[in-house]
């Protein structure tokens, strides 16, 4: 098995993460090793089909880095974790709130695959989703999960801004019935 070197700078930031700068090299070095693409560094660019490619290749990451620790060929003391990869893309709160609670569900719906790929036969926006939009956010493959991969509509969110009118006018007038009986109260 090959040497590990035992008192690698890197190796002690796993333990300890000293300072931003040392912990940016730490993270390069982590994605060179890895073969994580230098293009996912990106934190502000969540679009799903990019933070798509994030999980892809995060999932790859761990398979490299299980093979590599195995056979001994990375400079570390310690193995780095999972979230040792996370970060080199993404914060863990983004990670855990969106990319891997959605997608880890999408492999049921081949269509949804093959369009966050945006491969060469992949199917229209208005295939997959039902409708056409400039973007599509979270929310709106959190309602694409829930409909079981039926899409969006524009009759549900037509139903849905209803259904917000319909509340707030109950309200108004819920309120309006409370100064009656107050104003009522004040005159006896």
């Amino acid at each position: 098995m090959p040497h590990r070197r035992s008192a690698s700078v890197k190796s002690s930031m796993l333990a300890s993460h000293s300072t931003p700068g040392d912990l940016v090299s730490y993270y390069n070095e982590l994605m060179q090793h890895l073969d994580i693409p230098s293009s996912l560094v990106e934190r502000s660019e969540r679009s799903l089909r990019f933070s798509y490619q994030k999980y892809k290749a995060f999932l790859i990451a761990v398979k490299t880095l299980d093979a590599k620790w195995k056979n001994g060929v990375l400079p570390y003391e310690r193995k780095p974790s999972q979230e040792h990869i996370i970060e080199t893309m993404q914060s863990k709160t983004f990670w855990y709130d969106y990319i891997r609670k959605y997608f880890s569900k999408v492999g049921e719906y081949p269509d949804m695959v093959a369009w966050l790929e945006n491969s060469d036969d992949a199917p229209s926006d208005l295939e997959v989703w039902g409708v056409e939009k400039k973007s599509y956010s979270f929310g709106d493959l959190d309602e694409y999960l829930k409909s079981g991969g039926v899409g969006l509509s524009e009759k549900k969110k037509e139903e849905k801004s209803k259904g917000k009118e319909k509340v707030g006018s109950s309200k108004k007038g819920k309120g309006k019935e409370k100064e009656k009986k107050l104003s009522k109260k004040s005159r006896k």
